[in-house]
This record gives structure tokens, C-alpha cells and sequence, in this order.
């Protein structure tokens, strides 16, 4: 190895010019890291100088089988995974006729595996508290179960009393779950005592489902969309409140303070609003200058983990002859449009940001990820699906990894392939003598 350099994996170190301060620091890499005074052999950097950013270097580790989701579904407002990754990134959770499997996520290496139903093909949707240490199941029948994902034990059940749980989602702090079920009845649960302590009517239909309800960072307010605009539900007083919103309601993001909320504005735009108000603060244009008439375009849109951008795509896919689906991304303090990422004639299935607020991951219907480095906009590499028709790419915690998600069109025949972003880890060296 030579002088003044720290190896970190097969063909990738990090040149040090203090060697000795090395020692002592603790060094995480994660994906997109700017690194100072580093360098990744056989990387390609994409720029120069003091501080580098480079490139992934993404390899195919493994697969699993998992449930899958019909083609018929796979709109990007109502997509939800049906695996999670743990918070601290190393292993994921998912599950295939009826059964749940906690794997390594370097390896694939099951830790864990147990029935979370009698029946096979029950589990319907799974979640991992913030903190990790329970695995929230929701199954076919009038439960949700409590795991603790350490050695699969049940340690709780939650009873909606209707029937068919199918989204799972913990408040920040882990105090509260949300179920709610096709019929667009939404259930808040304590989670230490199991106990049910509100039945809240929401927006109906299985096309809306998995993005009409959100946890407020603070965890103090739930905001869900209904047929007349957004309702909110203040858990600590249990007061409720209701205001009007511009368009018509298919999704619903927080900003990652708290105080604006990202909904589809009338259109093909997407408005950010007061969260508290519902006053329009910005309206981002999402599909244009060119609208089209006879199939008008639904927007969509995230906010990104810091909160500096919006990142805009339209629903619906491409139509013969008509402008292509852009990718844009959008300054949330202007309202102005920085860069447009993409316009393909594709439909945009999934978005997904790495943890550190680098990359964004977007998932098309042509079995194409193309990643894509923020601070520039360049993309940085690009992922293919060839066996079956890819559905997300979804970003590991850890910043390493991503978790492409696959399925035949009926839904059937669905898995999880996981690749690292930057090559298989390093093999352990015998210690020399």
C-alpha cells in the first residue's frame, strides 16, 4: 500500500496527507460523500481538486424472492415497498408467502426468518420502528403484528376493527402507528400500551393510498387528505383541524422542518403550502411549457431530506407524439426551477434520495435507475432490469446500497436485487505474522 493512503475495499483507499491523524477518526464512507483529499481507484471522479465527489461503481450482490404488486398499480403515488430496511442499514426485511425474512444486506445471509401469518401470501405490508427494535407486520386478517426482528418473537398485536390492515407507518418518535385499509379507514394506535385511539375517515381508493397520510416531524400532528381538502389531527390536544387545498388530492410530504406541505396543485402542477394554513407558497409547474388537453397530466413531487429542493415528475406515462415526462428539480425557496434532470418518453415509477441528501434514484417502466448527483445534476450511473419489469429502487440507509424492486406484470414472480454502489466490500486479510 503506499505511503499516505488508507484502504477502504477492493481497489478503493483514501489518500491521507497526515497519516497519522487516520488513526484516530472515525471514518464512515457513505455514498457521495465529499471526501477532502481522497481518492477511489477506479471511481471516476467528477471533479477536481481538494474536494472530490465520485462517481458509484454499482455491482449486483444478490436477490430474494418477495411479494409483488400488479403492473396495473405501479403509479408513482401509489407504489409502497413491500420490503424495509432497518434504520441502522444493515439487514432488510421482507417477506414471500407469508413468510418474513430478515437478510444481511452485503450479503443476503438470512438472520431471522419466521411465520408472521397461519396462511400463506397474508402479509400485506411491513415497517420498522425509527429506533428498529420492533417490525411492524400488517396481515390479511384483523391484526398487525409486533416482532422484535432480533430472533422474530411477537411482542405485541394491534386489532383495527375492520378488516384488511394494509399500509403500516410509525410517527418519528416510534410513539404512534397508523394502519389504514382500502376502504380508506385510517387507525392511530399507542404503540407501548396497543391501545386504538382514533378512527379517522380518509381519502378513499387503493390509487391514493400509500402517500394521502403523513406524520409531522415533530410527531405531533398527523395530516391526511380527504375528499374536501387536508385534514390534520393535533395527538396531543386531539384537536382536528380542516382546510381547502387547490387541485384535486392524490398525495401528501412534509418538508423536513415541518412547517410546508407538498400536495398536487390543479393541473399539471404541485404545490408547496403552509403546512399550518394551508396557504400556497409555491406552485411548481411539472409537466410543460406544453400541456396536453385531452389527457391532462397529474403531478407529483418529494421534498428532498435537507429540504432544499422539490423534485417534480408527472403520474401517467408517455403518449405517442406528445412533449416526453420530465424530472425536474425545484429551489424551495425561490420556487425556481434549477434543472430539468431527465425528459424521457417513460413513466416514473419510484423516487428515492440517498441519506445524506446527495443522490436521487428515479425508477422508470423501462426497467432503467438512472442516479443522479444533486449538487450538479449530472447522472452518475444507471441500473437495468431485464428479467421482469422493475417497479422501485429504494436507497439503503447505510449510503452503500439499493434495493432494485422487480415483478412479473400480474405481480407474480416479484424480488429484491440489492447493489452496492461502490463494489463488493473487501474480503477480511489473515493477519500477517
Amino acid at each position: 500500500m503506499p505511503n499516505g493512503q488508507a484502504p477502504l475495499g477492493d481497489n478503493c483507499y483514501v489518500v491521507v496527507e497526515e497519516p497519522d491523524m487516520f488513526i484516530a477518526a472515525d471514518w464512515r464512507i457513505g455514498l457521495g460523500m465529499v471526501l477532502v483529499g481522497g481518492a477511489c481507484a477506479g471511481t471516476p471522479a467528477l471533479a477536481s481538486g481538494a474536494q472530490v465527489l465520485y462517481a458509484p461503481k454499482p455491482e449486483r450482490l444478490w436477490t430474494a424472492k418477495v411479494h409483488g404488486v400488479a403492473r396495473a398499480a405501479r403509479a408513482i403515488s401509489a407504489i409502497f415497498p413491500t420490503f424495509a430496511f432497518h434504520p441502522e442499514g444493515r439487514t432488510i426485511a421482507a417477506h414471500h408467502q407469508g413468510q418474513v425474512e430478515i437478510r444481511e444486506v452485503s450479503t443476503g445471509e438470512v438472520r431471522v426468518r419466521f411465520r408472521a401469518e397461519d396462511e400463506e401470501g397474508s402479509v400485506c405490508h411491513m415497517a420498522f420502528s425509527p429506533n428498529g427494535r420492533l417490525l411492524a407486520v400488517a396481515c390479511d386478517k384483523l391484526k398487525v403484528s409486533l416482532f422484535d426482528p432480533t430472533d422474530g418473537k411477537q411482542v405485541g398485536q394491534l386489532l383495527p376493527p375492520r378488516r384488511c390492515p394494509s399500509l403500516l407507518a410509525f410517527s418519528r418518535n416510534g410513539k404512534y402507528l397508523t394502519t389504514y385499509d382500502l376502504n380508506g379507514y385510517c387507525y392511530v394506535f399507542e404503540v407501548a400500551s396497543g391501545k386504538l385511539l382514533h378512527e379517522l375517515r380518509a381519502i378513499w381508493g387503493r390509487f391514493h393510498l400509500s402517500r394521502s397520510l403523513a406524520f409531522s416531524p415533530r410527531s405531533d400532528i398527523l395530516s391526511w387528505l380527504y375528499l374536501t381538502g387536508i385534514r390534520q389531527l393535533d395527538l396531543t390536544s386531539n384537536r382536528q383541524l380542516e382546510f381547502r387545498h387547490i387541485g384535486n388530492p392524490s398525495f401528501l410530504h412534509y418538508s423536513p422542518d415541518g412547517r410546508h406541505l407538498l400536495v398536487r396543485g390543479d393541473g399539471a402542477t404541485v404545490c408547496m403550502i403552509e403546512a399550518d394554513t394551508g396557504k400556497v407558497v409555491h406552485c411548481f409547474l411539472v409537466a410543460g411549457p406544453f400541456i396536453d388537453a385531452d389527457q391532462p397530466s397529474s403531478g407529483y413531487g418529494e421534498f428532498s431530506p435537507d429540504g432544499k429542493y422539490v423534485i417534480t415528475t408527472e403520474i401517467f406515462g408517455h403518449s405517442p407524439g406528445k412533449p416526453p415526462r420530465v424530472v425536474r428539480q425545484w429551489d424551495t425557496v425561490s420556487g425556481k426551477l434549477i434543472r430539468t434532470l431527465q425528459a424521457e418518453p417513460r413513466r416514473v415509477t419510484y423516487l428515492s434520495f440517498s441519506a445524506d441528501n446527495k443522490l436521487l434514484a428515479v425508477a422508470g417502466d423501462d426497467d432503467r435507475v438512472n442516479i443522479f448527483d444533486l449538487a450538479t445534476g449530472k447522472e452518475l450511473t444507471e441500473l437495468r432490469i431485464k428479467a421482469q419489469g422493475l417497479i422501485a429502487a429504494v436507497f439503503c440507509p447505510d449510503g452503500r446500497h439499493i434495493a432494485l424492486w422487480s415483478a412479473h406484470e400480474s405481480g407474480a414472480r416479484a424480488e429484491v436485487t440489492i447493489w452496492s454502489l461502490y463494489g463488493k466490500p473487501a474480503k477480511p486479510q489473515p493477519a500477517k505474522p
